[in-house]
């Protein structure tokens, strides 16, 4: 699991990282589209993918410093790329993977 980028165009093969996951592959970003690359770190897309919140201010201050979120964030070069990430392919504000799915109905003990 990752954030880098490990294809150099869109139709290189990579053999053995069948299982791996790559958050730029997952997306189709190869070294040809590097200005789309992930600008954040792994620990943001574990927390948005296990719907994490709640943070206190001294722990979201922890979290932005990560792999420079922030900085990347606020930049002009990378702040565009940023919004594009976490506008399009990692969604807040409720609606992490787990808020999207469909609740199933707890299952009822048998009738005796």
């Amino acid at each position: 699991m990752g954030h880098h980028i490990v294809r150099g165009t869109a139709d290189e093969t990579l053999d053995g990282r069948e299982r791996s996951c790559t958050l730029n592959e997952v997306r189709g970003v190869s070294r040809e589209q590097f200005t789309r690359k992930y600008p954040l770190g792994t620990i943001h897309f574990l927390l948005w993918l296990h719907g994490a919140d709640g943070f206190s201010p001294l722990q979201r201050a922890v979290l932005l410093a990560a792999d420079s979120a922030w900085i990347n964030g606020q930049s002009h070069n990378y702040g565009d790329n940023v919004a594009d990430w976490v506008e399009t392919c990692l969604p807040m504000a409720g609606s992490s993977p787990h808020s999207r799915r469909p609740r199933r109905k707890p299952s009822r003990p048998a009738s005796r």
